[in-house]
């Protein structure tokens, strides 16, 4: 049985269980801010989502710093600035966190303090963290915004070093494929990404096909040999093996129309499923379907997934939310249940009450 406080009945009802509150569906869970005892604006925008062994959440909130949950408890915890970028978990269990300098954490407190990258470097965004020499891949720019100096750097815990960059320009997109390939793509190069050996920083570039579409790429999943790569109206497939591409869009494909692919996450069944302004995306089987507010659990059309967790649950954001979907091995997103057949003990009830 679980304990509920009763807010209003209709086609959902909202829990307060162990210490937040959510929205219950057959197959999704809604957490908002207000309801878990978070800042109004914490999940507003969020960087990256990371599952660690024990299943826990770690989110890196860019308007609202570094949450830690436990699927019971949720936990702000201080960040010498506001605001976090990107967190990555190295091979002993610290949380490494780019936001601004880059902080390292335990479970719950800092551990070591801040490591800025030289006092001219400001800027720490994106980290990843190889398995192989738990090197710290960390993309840094000289000031905040959308144009600045900026290099990629690795860390080996005591020494920083520059990998490379480039002037008034951004990262798209940064990803680790273990335990010793990092992967790449710069805004002032729109037709390769660039992979790195992390041990012998042998860089290897792959340059995109002459096409009459424009590329504007922005994520990056891998699946064995194929790297898969979204993009404006497209999701595009590398086979390093050979490397040959392949290019699924409207006009070739099911691919829905509109969409910018602003995250892609392969689950253990080899579905595919694409962050958007049009709803979330499953690419199963050459096969595309679309989940939106209209035909399921789903609180808003822009969503974007960012981890997987040990029960296979998708762990997605949309503004102003956290949304957990379970039963992805299922072909479809249910839509919400009405929840207004239960019994309630004692009745009648006071506040609190059993459904049973």
């Amino acid at each position: 049985m679980i304990f509920m406080r009763f807010l209003k009945k209709n086609i959902s009802i909202a829990v307060s269980l162990f210490y937040c509150n959510m929205i219950v569906s057959q197959n999704c869970i809604v957490y908002y801010p207000s309801d878990a005892g978070l800042p109004a604006n914490t999940f507003n925008v969020i960087g990256s989502i990371v599952i660690d062994k024990q299943n826990t959440k770690w989110l890196a909130c860019f308007s609202g710093g570094f949450v830690k949950f436990n699927d019971t408890i949720w936990n702000l915890l201080n960040l010498p600035s506001s605001w976090a970028g990107d967190v990555a978990i190295d091979t002993s269990g610290i949380k490494w966190v780019a936001g601004g300098i880059l902080e390292k954490y335990s479970d719950t407190l800092p551990v070591g303090g801040a490591f800025p990258f030289g006092d001219t470097w400001q800027y720490a965004e994106k980290i990843e963290i190889d398995k192989e020499n738990d090197n710290k891949w960390v993309y840094v720019r000289k000031q905040y915004g959308p144009s600045g100096t900026a290099t990629l750097a690795k860390f080996d815990g005591q020494n920083w070093s520059g990998i490379f960059g480039g002037s008034d320009t951004s990262m798209k997109f940064l990803k680790m494929q273990q335990p010793n390939f990092i992967w790449c793509h710069w805004s002032y190069s729109p037709v390769n990404i660039t992979r790195i050996e992390t041990t012998t920083l042998d860089k290897k570039n792959y340059f995109l096909p002459d096409t009459p579409l424009f590329h504007s790429l922005k994520s990056i999943a891998f699946e064995e040999n194929f790297v898969w790569i979204g993009g404006i109206n497209e999701i595009i497939r590398l086979d390093t093996n050979n490397e040959t591409w392949s290019f699924f869009n409207p006009a070739n494909s099911g691919f829905p129309s509109g969409a910018l692919v602003s995250n892609v996450i392969v689950d253990s069944f080899s579905n595919k499923w694409l962050g958007s302004k049009i709803g979330l995306i499953k690419f199963s089987s050459d096969n595309f379907t679309v989940f939106n507010t209209s035909n399921s659990c789903i609180p808003s059309d822009t969503i974007i997934p960012h981890a997987i967790d040990l029960n296979n649950d998708l762990w997605c954001s949309v503004p102003g939310a956290i949304v957990r979907i379970s039963g992805l091995v299922n072909s479809t997103i249910s839509a919400t249940e009405k929840k207004d057949e239960f019994q309630i003990y004692p009745n009648p009830s006071s506040s609190k009450f059993t459904i049973i």
